[in-house]
């Protein structure tokens, strides 16, 4: 689950940036 939050963090950031 740890992994699965990460990677949504990530996605979110990157969705923020664009």
């Amino acid at each position: 689950m740890d992994v699965l939050i990460t990677y949504n963090l990530q996605c979110y950031e990157s969705y923020n940036i664009v």
